[in-house]
């Protein structure tokens, strides 16, 4: 499949800035065995940036191999911080628009960790949609385990006063299209809660492993403010969660104006630059012994190296580092304990089988450096938990 014009504004002013030959389809079902695991589609992730509008998608996309059914786990409610961060968030979307009585509709809700912390506000009807999710633990909290589109605006028993969305969009390869239905499925001046991947945190950070197959779709800062007002949302709080990582935008429907579509060409410029300057160095890192070299690093480097995250950056660095000395990962969700990474077969163990095994871990993401280096110090004081970054840099 080759995509030959943008999916936001048809244009065919299409330019390639990122191209990942073959890497695994889907990063959050993991397998039941090594076997398995290196027998799972792999297909390429092409990035291509459209001139006219500044819109990047993944131009070589094929939406039917991934899928997302029950064995698809995301959820990360077992760290500290991530807890503390869903309790702030909706406390923030409460402040926005009172969530009691209110009808509240998550879409991509996942296994509803989220939706259980909106319920305990009150609302007078709180429905969660994912094709993956589970029955529901709560008696106010419904779960319907399929696609939202347009057709399920038809079966809608009232419009929702609040929608919510998390790190749904960047699966999507037709955001415009996903926002318009989103503005038709709430009621006039509901909210819109959304949440997703920032790509100019992606490109300072020059985080390489951040461009998994399963994100078709990638949104600058500029791209997404022109995106939303296209689609009829007027911006009421827009912040950089998760230390700038994610967008975390209340948007509140409006009539959809007129406005121009058109980035800047210094916009699409900087860009490109950007996706130059973040391949060349994911080329350096993946072809250097002496980087990675983790033997020269550290003198009990015969229990090996071990990395905290068995989800999309994990998946990628395993996959794009071959010469990485992987020994295994480390997650603390018990659905992924024993099972195997897509693409290279390394095993996930639990906190404390892999801390009695590892003489170093590298934590992928640093918003949670330092729950981890709390929690392995309690185990063993004397493994090192570093940044994986401080790594790569070596």
């Amino acid at each position: 499949m080759n995509i030959s014009q943008c999916t936001v504004c048809k244009s065919r002013q299409l330019k390639s800035v990122c191209f990942f030959p073959s890497i695994p389809v889907i990063d959050n079902i993991l397998a039941d065995s090594a076997d398995e695991a290196k027998k799972f589609a792999c297909k390429a992730q092409n990035l291509v940036q459209c001139s006219r509008c500044g819109f990047i998608f993944n131009a070589s996309f094929e939406p039917e191999e991934v899928e997302y059914n029950v064995s698809y786990y995301n959820e990360r409610g077992h760290s500290v911080y991530y807890s503390e961060y869903i309790q702030n968030l909706a406390a923030t979307i409460d402040s926005v628009m009172p969530l009691k009585d209110a009808h509240v509709l998550e879409i991509a809700c996942g296994k509803g960790e989220f939706l259980y912390t909106i319920a305990e506000y009150q609302p007078k009807s709180c429905i969660g949609i994912d094709p993956s999710a589970a029955n529901s633990l709560k008696e106010n909290v419904i779960f319907e385990q399929l696609c939202f589109d347009q057709a399920y605006l038809t079966h809608m028993a009232h419009p929702a006063d609040v929608l919510i969305n998390r790190h749904m969009i960047e699966h999507i390869l037709n955001p415009l299209e996903m926002l318009k239905t989103f503005n038709q499925a709430l009621s006039s001046n509901g909210i819109l809660y959304l949440e997703t991947p920032r790509l100019n945190w992606i490109l300072d950070r020059q985080a390489f492993y951040d461009f998994p197959y399963e994100h078709c779709a990638y949104y600058t800062d500029k791209f997404m403010e022109r995106l939303l007002r296209l689609s009829g949302f007027q911006i009421v709080k827009m912040e950089f969660a998760y230390q700038g990582q994610y967008f975390s935008i209340c948007a509140r429907k409006i009539s959809e104006q007129p406005i121009s579509v058109l980035a800047e060409p210094m916009e699409t410029a900087k860009v490109e630059q950007a996706f130059s300057e973040i391949m060349m160095r994911c080329q350096q890192i993946s072809d250097c012994e002496n980087i990675l070299d983790v033997q020269n690093l550290f003198s009990t480097a015969s229990k090996g190296l071990y990395l905290w995250g068995a989800s999309a950056k994990g998946v990628m660095c395993a996959n794009l580092l071959h010469k990485m000395p992987i020994a295994g990962f480390i997650d603390k969700n018990p659905f992924k304990q024993g099972k195997f990474i897509p693409g290279t077969g390394h095993k996930v163990l639990s906190p404390e089988d892999a801390i009695a095994k590892a003489n170093i871990i590298c934590v992928e993401n640093e918003v949670y450096l330092s729950e981890i280096q709390n929690e392995v110090h309690n185990i063993n004081p004397h493994i090192p938990v570093i940044l994986l970054e401080e790594l790569l840099q070596q």
